[in-house]
């Protein structure tokens, strides 16, 4: 059936009236709560209605936005329609800043890196963004924060690359320099630990397997030896068929 919303009606839907909107980050955040509640009969007509509006670079930012919302909310359904919302998301933010709207490309980015966590395309973007915005600092001290997050989490390979990262940024950086040093040698002092402790187990299981060997062996040389053919003092017979039995 042919829906009756226009694209207007559903951008209002789903991003809210701008009149109503606080700042950028926060109001992404409640948009998203109140889209994961739309049904998948809602999201089907909305998608509907905006997926014929994406074309070229220069897409609409209310359009772009709402194809990020709906495809956060719902990522059961929304890849089923042929739509990514990391790659609206990035067109979006591109989007922003060519409109000179960086607070708002800014927030997209670190709405989508929150969202996506792990996505290098997502996080080369902001990072750009950022320098290109001399926001240098900002940058160093958010890797600076994921390498400490990543370092409770016992995660230290990872936290490593963001502060080499760092560095890449502020070659002055001297403490950063020194955390990476101070860290590869606890990373190599525990691998030492760890081949230590190693042997010392394969030692207990090699002295535990010889000693149950040796139980092993004397329990059946035991065993044998009661079941050798006696022999009674003079009968040459008796005598030589137990010594015939000890030698085999």
């Amino acid at each position: 059936m042919p829906s009756t919303l226009i694209v207007r009606d559903a951008t209002l839907a789903i991003n809210g009236a701008p009149e109503t909107r606080g700042a950028p980050g926060e109001h992404l955040r409640s948009r998203l709560e109140e889209v994961a509640t739309f049904t998948p009969e809602q999201v089907e007509e909305f998608i509907e209605v905006l997926a014929p509006s994406v074309t070229g670079e220069e897409n609409d930012t209310e359009i772009l936005e709402s194809l990020v919302l709906l495809g956060l909310g719902h990522p059961s359904i929304i890849p089923r329609l042929g739509i990514s919302p990391v790659l609206a998301g990035r067109r979006l933010a591109s989007r922003l800043e060519r409109m000179s709207k960086v607070k708002y490309a800014l927030a997209v980015l670190e709405f989508l890196v929150e969202e996506h966590p792990g996505q290098r395309a997502l996080e080369r973007d902001l990072a750009a963004l950022m320098r290109r915005q001399g926001m240098v600092e900002d940058l160093v001290e958010r890797y600076l924060a994921r390498a400490k997050k990543l370092l409770r989490q016992k995660r230290t390979p990872e936290a490593i690359a963001w502060l080499r990262e760092v560095l890449l940024l502020d070659r002055s950086r001297k403490d950063v320099a020194r955390m990476i040093r101070d860290l590869r040698f606890k990373e190599m002092d525990q691998v030492k630990s760890q081949k230590k402790r190693s042997r010392g187990f394969l030692a207990l299981v090699a002295i535990g397997a010889l000693v149950a060997f040796g139980v092993v062996r004397e329990m059946r040389v035991r065993k044998l030896y009661s079941e050798l053919p006696p022999a009674e003092e003079g009968d040459i017979h008796a005598i030589t068929a137990r010594l015939q039995a000890v030698e085999s």
